[in-house]
């Protein structure tokens, strides 16, 4: 057991992740160049993209997830600036 705990001690050391996601009335293809500026923008941050058939609320569901709330924060606005009116709302 301590061996294990040793690999991984490392892991919870570090802080916990802070996730928002945001919903596009838009499409995958229609909001890539977005997303993909926001990646290039923010190598900080993971940002995961994905896709909702037979949601009449919402077409994407795209998240952002990092250890520091400003990056997570500013990419999130970035891609709100970015979406524009195909924000269906944001957690």
């Amino acid at each position: 057991f301590r061996r294990k705990f040793e690999m991984v001690r490392e892991l919870f050391r570090s802080g916990p992740i802070l996730s928002r996601a945001v919903y596009s009335r838009e499409s995958e293809a229609a909001i890539a160049a977005t997303l993909d500026a926001v990646v290039a923008e923010f190598p900080g941050v993971a940002v995961g993209s994905y896709p909702r058939l037979g949601v009449a609320e919402y077409k994407v569901k795209i998240t952002v997830d990092g250890r520091d709330p400003a990056l997570v924060e500013r990419a999130t606005a970035r891609i709100l600036e970015g979406l524009g009116p195909a924000v269906v709302r944001t957690e």
